[in-house]
């Protein structure tokens, strides 16, 4: 804890100089500036002082040296030598600016030391540490840690974040604390909840017209990235990530999306970002963007802490607010009484430090008395947590590695269940709501009579009916729509006579195609009367193999189905069914002169004579 603790309170819109009116970062504090894109960084770029400005990523430092190229500061990444910055800090620059990542702060250091001016940059650098949060987020760089070695010797010094981590090294104490909060919340947060984050993602990238303008999405796993820019088969993307042969590698096809850097005019309707960009640069796009963050428990890399990386994501935006911010995500399902609070994770980490740091010394001063040699195995268990003296390599607990594995565990804690997930972000000062998502429940076809098959098809279709909401990310409408071109009459059937008729027919597909045809042929009677009327004259006598042709013609084209549902074969018979003509049967000679081989005469064969019904109107 901060020993002093000075609240800022400020309007949403206000920048860096309404809390700061003299437009300088405070010496010796740690600013929880609460909100990105505050200023803080600007300010210091802009601060009439010699300046050391540590930034986490060098994609980032690259941005910034371009946009403040006009103060003359100087970038220190891989390439750059040791004479370089002797040069510079030797130089008639009125105001250094210094830019390095974590790992290349030694070389300013050693410059300094070449240049006999250590003491001079102690005293005359204000040595910046932004994206503080970094240092327990980012564990997994080896050397994140070395400002820390330096960092404490300069007389004027801050670190600052819009996602403040409270290190436990006692140091940080003798540091003003500036907390900034505002009168209003960033913006709300919709909590896409769903046991398979990349079946919603793929929703949204087969969905573009979901989405008024440009796609952001911050998913920390280039691997995963590709699967599923691969499975939606979309072009219109970007791919935010390191250059490396690796993550080229991994990409394959889609390596042609590649992007080295962010850039308005570049974006594609989506773009990927992985967890370089989650942090310290500006993204410049309108108010129809939609930012989305995915994690997924099943991809270890993507669970970024919501109270860090999550949160630095989401206001990557400048100068607007997004049209809508999603986290898709799914939980591990854990009971609130079993998931753990900070302070509790905290507490049991550095009860595990000091111990193995215990364990570790009392072992080195036994193994030297019995002559037995150190192993290197015995050394990486206290090492997680500590250092060691230079001489008797004695090891001592520090806070700062300590921290780092307190801010993993929190950071997947925070994802402990929907409730946890939606707290973080409320702590963040976010409105929220929830979405939970579902899949439709899967079809049981092996196995399974087809009348259950039919049964459970109706059973997924009114579900997705009536509660459409649950699958609206989901690839619930893929389903339905292969559904309907598989079981249309079902379907046909369940529209036309409702479940409780479907429930009579017992399902039964046979019943089903004739209960069809029934209500096909009753709807089209009328106008097979109508067209019977109109093809037949009074008064004029019809073989029956006529009046059989010319019925057929008229159920073909009005598609009167037998009940089986084929094709219905229509004898003149079927005529007096309909009831639209008074009929009289009688005989005359046949007209091609067919002679009956019994009597030796023309045969004679069957004619109708049709007239007006005795009631026609």
């Amino acid at each position: 804890m901060q020993t002093s603790v000075t609240k800022i309170e400020l309007k949403l819109t206000d920048s860096f100089e309404v809390a700061f009116p003299d437009k300088l970062i405070p010496s010796n504090s740690y600013l929880d500036k609460s909100k990105t894109g505050l200023g803080m960084t600007y300010s210091e770029f802009h601060a009439e002082r010699h300046s050391i400005i540590v930034i986490p990523y060098t994609s980032i430092i690259d941005l910034k040296a371009k946009e403040y190229k006009y103060k003359q500061p100087l970038k220190i990444v891989d390439e750059v030598k040791a004479k370089a910055i002797e040069e510079y800090l030797t130089s008639d620059v009125k105001y250094k600016k210094l830019i390095t990542t974590p790992e290349g702060f030694k070389k300013i250091i050693d410059a300094a030391i070449a240049l006999d001016k250590l003491d001079w940059l102690y005293e005359h650098f204000f040595c910046l540490l932004d994206e503080a949060h970094c240092y327990a987020v980012e564990a997994f760089r080896k050397f994140i840690l070395t400002p820390f070695n330096y960092f404490w010797k300069f007389v004027n010094k801050a670190l600052g974040t819009a996602t403040y981590f409270p290190y436990s090294d006692s140091r940080f104490n003798k540091l003003t604390h500036y907390k900034i909060t505002y009168d209003k919340p960033f913006g709300k947060i919709t909590i896409v909840d769903h046991k398979d984050p990349k079946a919603v993602l793929n929703h949204f990238l087969t969905h573009p017209e979901k989405f008024p303008g440009n796609v952001h999405i911050f998913y920390n796993s280039v691997k995963e990235i590709e699967k599923v820019i691969r499975a939606a088969g979309i072009k219109d993307v970007n791919v935010y990530c390191r250059d490396e042969e690796r993550n080229h590698k991994i990409l394959g096809d889609s390596a042609i999306h590649f992007k080295y850097e962010p850039c308005a005019d570049d974006y594609k309707k989506f773009n990927f970002y992985s967890a370089r960009y989650y942090d310290g640069w500006d993204l410049f796009d309108n108010d129809k963007a939609t930012i989305i963050l995915v994690t997924d428990i099943s991809v270890k890399h993507s669970l970024v802490g919501i109270p860090y990386n999550g949160f630095q994501s989401v206001g990557r935006l400048r100068k607007v607010s997004p049209h809508k911010i999603y986290h898709v995500t799914n939980n591990f399902g854990k009971e609130d009484k079993d998931v753990r609070s900070f302070d509790h994770i905290s507490k049991n980490w550095h009860y595990q430090a000091s111990n193995h740091a215990q364990y570790y010394n009392d072992f080195k001063f036994k193994a030297c008395g019995d002559g037995m040699e150190e192993k290197q195995e015995t050394w990486k268990l206290a090492h997680p947590f500590c250092k060691f003296t230079s001489v008797t390599m004695e090891a001592y607990v520090y806070p700062m590695k300590v921290d780092q594995h307190i801010c993993k565990e929190y950071s997947i804690e925070g994802y402990s269940n929907i409730g946890t997930i939606e707290r973080h972000w409320q702590e963040m000062n976010y409105e929220t709501e929830l979405n939970h998502q579902k899949d439709l429940k899967p079809l049981e076809i092996k196995g399974v009579p087809k009348s259950t098959v039919n049964r459970q098809v109706i059973e997924m279709i009114e579900e997705y009916a009536i509660h459409p909401d649950k699958y609206s990310y989901s690839q619930a409408d893929i389903i339905i729509g292969k559904l309907r071109d598989q079981f249309k009459d079902l379907l046909m059937a369940h529209n036309r006579f409702g479940k409780a008729e479907l429930e009579r027919l017992g399902y039964d597909d046979k019943a089903i195609r004739k209960a069809l045809v029934d209500h096909s042929n009753a709807n089209q009677e009328h106008e097979l009367k109508t067209r019977a009327k109109s093809a037949f004259e009074f008064n004029i006598p019809y073989t029956t193999d006529r009046i059989a042709a010319i019925l057929q013609k008229i159920y073909d084209d009005l598609r009167i189905k037998a009940s089986n549902g084929k094709r219905k074969k229509v004898k003149a018979t079927d005529l007096e069914r309909l009831n639209v003509f008074l009929i009289t049967k009688t005989q005359r000679k046949d007209e091609a002169g067919t002679i009956n081989p019994k009597t030796g005469k023309i045969k004679r064969v069957p004619v109708w004579i049709l007239d007006k019904l005795p009631d026609a109107n």
